[in-house]
């Protein structure tokens, strides 16, 4: 499989994965969930989800974060989900 298709599959897949969510995903929760982020270690993920959701808001698809974290512990707990906009 080419780059652009593992990354086409990991977005859509994404996508898929907080569209049938009835509430906001941690990031854990997506790494370990999401097809494509599985093996990836937590460093590569959290560049790879960053850039899959910087991709996403270019066509109008916002994966926003839920309440914002006050120390680093809660930004590593962060929830994210689908703008409803």
């Amino acid at each position: 499989m080419s780059r652009d298709e593992a990354k086409l599959i990991r977005q859509l897949s994404l996508l898929s994965f907080l569209l049938n969510r009835s509430r906001p995903s941690t990031a854990r929760e997506i790494q370990e969930t999401v097809e494509g982020y599985g093996d990836m270690s937590d460093e590569t993920f959290a560049r790879r989800f960053s850039g899959d959701r910087a991709d996403l808001a270019k066509i109008g698809i916002e994966v926003r974060v839920a309440g914002t974290p006050e120390t680093a512990e809660a930004a590593e707990s962060q929830l994210y989900l689908l703008s409803e906009e």
